[in-house]
Parts: structure tokens; sequence; C-alpha cells
């Protein structure tokens, strides 16, 4: 029964995602290095965790993940993917259209700041991190 049991706890369904270990181990089951998930989000990007000390706790994470994903409505879930493939511009010109706590002077300002400052560094794909943080590396989109 408790093989019977073993078996059909790692049967999942297509769609869900899948569990692993990122280990050389001959004997990966039992080694302790801790077990990895990987599954879809709901924008449909592939996202991967890490820490899961057994596979019960792997396994308990890749079903609330896949739960909240069926639960989310279809129209929602359209929605979160069309925002995800969306650029930074037209986010922030229509995120500011629908701030109607905004005076007018900081519109202003606030188009300023993303036209003159923001924008052009977001799209010529080169972005030079301050000193502070990585020693002035370059890096390309």
């Amino acid at each position: 029964m408790s093989q019977e049991t073993c078996t059909l706890a790692t049967q999942l369904v297509r769609g869900m995602g899948s569990f692993f270990k990122n280990c050389e181990c001959s004997r990966q089951n039992r080694c302790l290095h801790p077990y990895a998930i990987r599954y879809r989000d709901a924008t449909g990007r592939q996202c991967e965790e890490t820490g899961y000390a057994n596979q019960t706790a792997a396994l308990d994470r890749l079903n609330k993940v896949y739960d909240q994903k069926r639960n989310i409505p279809r129209q929602k879930a359209d929605i979160q993917r069309q925002v995800g493939k969306r650029r930074f511009g037209e986010y922030a010109s229509t995120w500011l259209t629908q701030q109607r706590h905004y005076v007018p002077g900081s519109i202003r300002s606030v188009n300023q700041v993303l036209n003159c400052h923001v924008l052009p560094v977001l799209d010529s794909g080169v972005y030079v991190l301050p000193m502070s943080w990585s020693a002035g590396l370059c890096l390309r989109r």
C-alpha cells in the first residue's frame, strides 16, 4: 500500500509542473539535496523554486500553484498575459491617464521625467548600473 501511495503521489496532471533535484547523486531518493519545482504561472512564464526538503513539500507547493492557476478566471488570465507582454512606455502612459488624484502640474512632471530620463534609457537597450551597485557594469538587452 505504501509503495502504491508513493507512485500515485508522483503522477502529476498535465500542465501542473514538475519536481526534481539539481544534484548529480547516484541515489537521489536518499541524498539530502533539496527538491526544486518548475511550473508555468498564470501569465505563461516558466518559474522555478528550490529549497523543498522532501517530495511532499514540493508536491504541496505544486498543488497550491496549480489550484491558484486553475481558479483564476480565463478573462483575468488573458489580461495578465497581455499586461506582461506590454512595453513599459505603453503601460506608463495608460497608468498615468488613470491617476485621477494627480493635478496637471504633477502629470506634467511625471511625463517630463518619463520622456527625458526613463524611457530613453529603457528604449536604448544599454543599461548602466550605478557604481555603488555593480562597479559600473554595462548590461545589454
